[in-house]
């Protein structure tokens, strides 16, 4: 018997509403944030001796590497951008089946409907 190996895929529960959710608070509260953010520096900085080396290090990876970015890929002057790719023809033509062509034509796509808005009532103070 052969035996086989089974890979577990760990997918992030981090949604797209959630992380919409966390951008939207960022943007509300920057103060905040810069605040969080200055403290964990500093406190990182003071009890870690080799966290400011390790910044370092990513700083000069980063600016490498957005250096060698703009020499592989300069700016596209607006002539250049004009420049449209070869277009590739096929060998043989790409058949599509006549019936999941017509069921899908057949098939109307639901319309969306959107959610009424709910009205909120102000108290008189």
């Amino acid at each position: 018997m052969s035996e086989e190996t089974k890979t577990e895929i760990k997918y992030s529960s981090y949604t797209p509403a959630q992380k919409k959710a966390s951008q939207q608070y960022r943007q509300k509260n920057k103060d905040k944030i810069n605040i969080q953010r200055k403290k964990y520096y500093q406190n990182r900085k003071l009890n870690d001796p080799t966290f400011l080396e390790y910044k370092r290090i990513k700083a000069r990876e980063y600016y490498e590497k957005k250096k060698l970015d703009k020499v592989v890929k300069p700016e596209a002057t607006p002539e250049e951008s004009k420049i449209e790719e070869p277009v590739v023809e096929l060998e043989k033509p790409v058949e599509v089946l006549p019936e999941l062509l017509k069921e899908a034509i057949a098939t109307p796509l639901p319309e969306e409907t959107p959610e009424p808005k709910k009205k909120t009532k102000k108290s008189k103070k």
